[in-house]
């Protein structure tokens, strides 16, 4: 029997999350603040960014960049991200930091005499956007945060410079990938032995020029990376190697500030990111199929539990794939997240048949911060793969063209992986959609997040 999807495997794990939290009504305890990333070294980069004065956001920021030093193949400003937070005023907040396609991009691109050229999409020049991270960190430490973004780069870079033992699991991505890194000497300098094979667990790992470049913005600020030394470079970059990424794209680049979404399950709001992620309305339009169940009654474990949540996420997808996309570039329906839509939906749901979904692998990295009785900050950075590094400058780059669906580059098995709407077309300028949940749940002083 074959394995179930990637993606929704993580979905159906983000939602068991929510409804087990809520089940156990969980709190934030005693504590002063609890911080979660994928690796400790940025989860204690966010503890002393606590420590040394800063807050909720602080935290964020410090351990986002920390990310991008040690998790560079999910983190890093080479890529985008998503954040939503929640001042200590209840207020709350959504950063757009999403990587934009090039102007010059178009659906046609990874096309050749009729045919998808899907390996186009997925590594190298082309299959590079406009990074957006820098640019919301550095949005969230001015609107938000009490410490200068410049002490959150240098922190970074000094981990950077004087390395760190690479895990188990780093390794193995540096092993999986060896191949592509071979064909960049800048890549292959930093990641494999100088015989050509690849760095393995517990070597030291020194990112020089990364932390030069952490060092670049932190002098001059975001300008030297959108509209200075590093554009100019990556642009010289992209024409040597077929790439169509420029100055203009990086200059032009902007982020934005989007209400969140939300929505409610039984007694508890749920909050989440907007378009063009489709995690907020995914998970929305989940648990509001869900409330037509008595899910109390089944045991977590039993099959019918897993049955009728997993079909629950095959019809959210199911949405994601026709209608979601940039909402600056295609119309996305608010009754995704009405009540009697969900309700409509979960008659569809039948406790003996299946439903077959089809689903895009893809990976990302997140960290949540949540300060006792003062703020609560959640980021989502979205997918960078290890393909290649940008010159001298040593950022791993994004891979995320490919993400875009396009209706005439794909084969009737859709083997290239892509959705299969127009919704989410591959327009210059467009921010691509993903499904990235960014949630929390509250319930009077309860506060609940989950990602995945």
């Amino acid at each position: 029997m074959a394995s179930p999807p990637i993606r929704l495997v993580r979905s159906f794990k983000t939602i068991l999350m929510i409804l087990a939290a809520i089940a156990q009504n969980l709190s934030a305890s005693t504590s002063k603040f609890a911080i979660a990333t994928v690796d400790p070294i940025a989860t204690n980069a966010g503890i002393k960014a606590f420590m040394d004065g800063g807050n909720a956001f602080d935290a964020a920021i410090s351990a986002g960049l920390t990310l991008g030093v040690v998790n560079g193949y999910n983190s890093g400003i080479g890529g985008g991200c998503f954040i939503i937070g929640r001042k200590s005023n209840g207020e709350i907040f959504v950063i757009n930091g999403r990587e934009r396609a090039p102007f010059k991009a178009h659906e046609k691109m990874f096309v050749e005499n009729g045919k998808p050229l899907s390996n186009l999409s997925k590594e190298g020049a082309l299959s590079i956007a406009v990074p957006g991270a820098l640019m919301a960190y550095s949005a969230l430490c001015e609107n938000h945060g009490k410490t200068p973004f410049k002490t959150h780069l240098e922190n970074a870079a000094k981990i950077a410079e004087e390395g760190f033992i690479i895990s188990k699991s780093f390794s193995k991505r540096i092993q999986a990938s060896e191949d592509k890194l071979r064909k960049y000497s800048s890549s292959s300098e930093i990641f494999l032995n100088k015989d050509g094979t690849a760095k393995t667990e517990g070597s030291l790992l020194k990112q020089i020029d990364l932390a030069k470049t952490y060092r670049g913005i932190a002098n001059n600020g975001t300008d030297w990376f959108y509209k200075g030394p590093f554009a100019r470079a990556t642009t010289k970059w992209m024409k040597q190697n077929g790439g169509i990424l420029n100055e203009n794209d990086f200059e032009k680049y902007f982020i934005t500030t989007p209400k969140p979404i939300k929505s409610t399950y039984k007694n508890y709001t749920i909050i989440g990111i907007p378009p063009p992620s489709s995690g907020g309305i995914h998970v929305a339009q989940i648990l509001n199929i869900l409330e037509n169940f008595n899910l109390q009654k089944l045991k977590p474990e039993s099959p019918e539990f897993y049955h009728i949540v997993t079909e629950s996420i095959k019809l959210a997808f199911a949405d994601r794939a026709h209608w979601l996309g940039d909402p600056a570039f295609t119309k996305v329906p608010q009754g995704l997240i009405a009540k009697d839509y969900a309700k409509s939906l979960s008659k569809k749901i039948k406790i003996n048949e299946v439903m077959i979904p089809t689903s895009i692998k893809r990976a990302n990295s997140g960290l949540s911060i949540v300060p006792k009785k003062e703020s609560l900050i959640e980021v989502k950075t979205i997918t960078i793969a290890i393909l290649m590094k940008l010159l001298a400058t040593k950022i791993v780059a994004n891979s995320l063209l490919g993400l875009f669906s396009r209706l005439i580059t794909r084969n009737k098995d859709k083997s290239d992986g892509l959705s299969s709407s127009s919704s989410n077309d591959l327009s210059c300028n467009e921010k691509k959609e993903t499904s990235v949940p960014e949630i929390s749940a509250e319930q009077i002083n309860n506060t609940i997040t989950a990602n995945h």
